[in-house]
Protein backbone atom coordinates (compact mmCIF):
# COMPACT_ATOMS: atom_id res chain seq x y z
CA UNK A 1 0.00 0.00 0.00
CA UNK A 2 2.75 2.29 1.07
CA UNK A 3 4.39 1.55 -2.38
CA UNK A 4 1.27 2.46 -4.19
CA UNK A 5 1.11 6.16 -2.61
CA UNK A 6 4.24 6.65 -3.01
CA UNK A 7 3.92 5.91 -6.68
CA UNK A 8 0.91 7.83 -7.08
CA UNK A 9 2.51 11.29 -5.11
CA UNK A 10 6.00 10.82 -7.54
CA UNK A 11 3.09 10.67 -10.93
CA UNK A 12 1.89 13.87 -9.45
CA UNK A 13 5.03 15.70 -8.82
CA UNK A 14 6.63 14.65 -12.31
CA UNK A 15 3.27 16.07 -14.09
CA UNK A 16 3.73 19.31 -11.97
CA UNK A 17 7.62 19.81 -12.80
CA UNK A 18 6.79 18.56 -16.35
CA UNK A 19 4.42 21.11 -16.93
CA UNK A 20 1.05 18.77 -17.18
CA UNK A 21 -2.53 20.36 -16.87
CA UNK A 22 -5.51 18.77 -16.52
CA UNK A 23 -6.69 20.35 -19.26
CA UNK A 24 -3.31 17.80 -21.35
CA UNK A 25 -5.11 14.75 -19.95
CA UNK A 26 -8.89 15.99 -20.81
CA UNK A 27 -7.41 16.14 -24.54
CA UNK A 28 -7.38 13.24 -27.20
CA UNK A 29 -3.80 12.26 -28.79
CA UNK A 30 -4.92 13.89 -31.69
CA UNK A 31 -5.74 17.61 -30.44
CA UNK A 32 -2.71 17.71 -27.87
CA UNK A 33 -0.72 17.09 -31.25
CA UNK A 34 -2.56 19.54 -33.08
CA UNK A 35 -2.88 22.43 -30.60
CA UNK A 36 0.64 21.81 -29.06
CA UNK A 37 1.82 25.35 -29.09
CA UNK A 38 -1.14 27.10 -27.90
CA UNK A 39 -1.22 24.23 -25.30
CA UNK A 40 2.21 24.84 -24.29
CA UNK A 41 1.14 28.64 -23.82
CA UNK A 42 -1.91 28.09 -21.58
CA UNK A 43 0.37 25.64 -19.97
CA UNK A 44 3.23 28.44 -18.99
CA UNK A 45 0.73 30.98 -18.59
CA UNK A 46 -1.80 32.56 -15.59
CA UNK A 47 -4.83 30.70 -17.60
CA UNK A 48 -3.32 27.28 -16.32
CA UNK A 49 -3.65 29.01 -12.78
CA UNK A 50 -6.47 30.47 -13.16
CA UNK A 51 -8.61 27.10 -14.57
CA UNK A 52 -7.06 25.07 -11.22
CA UNK A 53 -7.96 27.91 -9.41
CA UNK A 54 -11.86 26.72 -10.57
CA UNK A 55 -12.14 30.09 -11.95
CA UNK A 56 -15.11 30.72 -14.04
CA UNK A 57 -13.02 31.65 -17.50
CA UNK A 58 -13.61 30.80 -21.35
CA UNK A 59 -9.99 30.27 -23.30
CA UNK A 60 -9.68 29.83 -26.99
CA UNK A 61 -6.86 27.71 -27.98
CA UNK A 62 -6.26 28.16 -31.43
CA UNK A 63 -4.28 25.32 -33.58
CA UNK A 64 -0.93 25.02 -34.41
CA UNK A 65 -1.78 25.54 -37.79
CA UNK A 66 -3.34 28.75 -37.00
CA UNK A 67 -0.24 29.40 -35.00
CA UNK A 68 1.84 29.72 -38.00
CA UNK A 69 0.01 32.84 -38.90
CA UNK A 70 1.14 34.18 -36.17
CA UNK A 71 3.95 37.25 -36.63
CA UNK A 72 7.32 34.54 -36.74
CA UNK A 73 8.70 36.77 -33.39
CA UNK A 74 5.19 36.90 -31.36
CA UNK A 75 5.27 32.35 -31.95
CA UNK A 76 9.02 32.41 -30.85
CA UNK A 77 8.22 34.94 -27.79
CA UNK A 78 5.76 32.26 -26.17
CA UNK A 79 8.74 30.45 -24.16
CA UNK A 80 8.43 29.88 -20.13
CA UNK A 81 10.83 32.47 -19.74
CA UNK A 82 8.85 34.91 -21.41
CA UNK A 83 5.94 35.88 -19.01
CA UNK A 84 5.26 38.66 -20.96
CA UNK A 85 4.16 36.83 -23.77
CA UNK A 86 2.53 34.67 -22.26
CA UNK A 87 0.27 37.30 -20.53
CA UNK A 88 -0.63 38.77 -23.72
CA UNK A 89 -1.28 35.54 -24.93
CA UNK A 90 -3.09 34.79 -22.12
CA UNK A 91 -5.86 38.04 -22.22
CA UNK A 92 -6.17 38.04 -25.88
CA UNK A 93 -7.54 34.52 -26.01
CA UNK A 94 -9.64 34.38 -23.23
CA UNK A 95 -12.57 36.20 -21.36
CA UNK A 96 -14.18 35.85 -18.23
CA UNK A 97 -16.95 33.93 -17.11
CA UNK A 98 -17.53 30.22 -18.58
CA UNK A 99 -19.54 30.23 -21.83
CA UNK A 100 -20.03 26.65 -23.14
CA UNK A 101 -21.35 25.90 -27.00
CA UNK A 102 -24.81 25.34 -25.32
CA UNK A 103 -24.88 28.49 -23.48
CA UNK A 104 -23.65 30.27 -26.74
CA UNK A 105 -26.00 29.01 -28.84
CA UNK A 106 -28.78 30.33 -26.56
CA UNK A 107 -27.94 33.82 -26.25
CA UNK A 108 -27.07 33.77 -29.92
CA UNK A 109 -30.72 32.32 -30.42
CA UNK A 110 -31.81 34.88 -27.88
CA UNK A 111 -30.32 37.88 -29.75
CA UNK A 112 -31.46 37.52 -33.19
CA UNK A 113 -28.41 35.87 -34.11
CA UNK A 114 -25.81 37.53 -32.73
CA UNK A 115 -23.70 37.33 -29.30
CA UNK A 116 -21.47 39.99 -28.02
CA UNK A 117 -19.02 40.02 -24.99
CA UNK A 118 -15.47 41.77 -24.49
CA UNK A 119 -12.60 39.66 -24.18
CA UNK A 120 -10.00 40.73 -21.72
CA UNK A 121 -7.95 41.74 -23.58
CA UNK A 122 -11.17 44.72 -24.45
CA UNK A 123 -11.48 43.30 -28.36
CA UNK A 124 -14.86 42.67 -28.87
CA UNK A 125 -15.80 38.95 -29.81
CA UNK A 126 -18.95 38.40 -31.35
CA UNK A 127 -20.88 34.70 -31.96
CA UNK A 128 -22.41 33.72 -34.49
CA UNK A 129 -23.95 30.23 -35.56
CA UNK A 130 -22.48 28.63 -38.38
CA UNK A 131 -23.15 25.40 -38.31
CA UNK A 132 -22.04 23.03 -37.65
CA UNK A 133 -20.03 25.37 -35.61
CA UNK A 134 -20.13 28.60 -33.72
CA UNK A 135 -18.19 31.20 -35.47
CA UNK A 136 -15.84 34.04 -33.23
CA UNK A 137 -15.40 37.18 -35.03
CA UNK A 138 -13.18 39.36 -33.14
CA UNK A 139 -13.09 43.46 -33.45
CA UNK A 140 -14.20 42.61 -37.22
CA UNK A 141 -10.64 41.73 -38.23
CA UNK A 142 -10.38 37.81 -37.57
CA UNK A 143 -12.82 34.95 -37.37
CA UNK A 144 -11.97 31.88 -35.96
CA UNK A 145 -14.56 28.30 -35.89
CA UNK A 146 -14.80 27.06 -32.69
CA UNK A 147 -14.39 23.22 -33.12
CA UNK A 148 -14.46 21.12 -30.06
CA UNK A 149 -14.75 22.03 -26.14
CA UNK A 150 -13.64 20.69 -22.63
CA UNK A 151 -14.72 21.73 -19.87
CA UNK A 152 -12.80 21.53 -16.87
CA UNK A 153 -13.15 23.23 -13.24
CA UNK A 154 -15.78 25.78 -14.09
CA UNK A 155 -13.12 26.84 -17.36
CA UNK A 156 -14.46 25.95 -20.91
CA UNK A 157 -11.69 25.48 -23.25
CA UNK A 158 -13.02 25.91 -26.89
CA UNK A 159 -10.26 24.71 -29.46
CA UNK A 160 -10.44 27.23 -32.57
CA UNK A 161 -9.25 27.35 -36.46
CA UNK A 162 -7.69 30.74 -35.90
CA UNK A 163 -5.98 33.57 -34.69
CA UNK A 164 -6.89 36.22 -32.60
CA UNK A 165 -5.29 39.12 -33.72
Amino acid sequence: MKKLIFLLIAINLSAIVFGQSALRTKMTAEQRSNYSKALFAYENSELNTLVNAGTAITIFLPGDFAMLGMPEQDNKALTAKNQAALADFAKTYSLMGAWSTAKLLTNIKNAQGIHQSTGRANQNLKFTENAPWILVNIDDKAESNIESTILLNNAVIHLVSGLFK
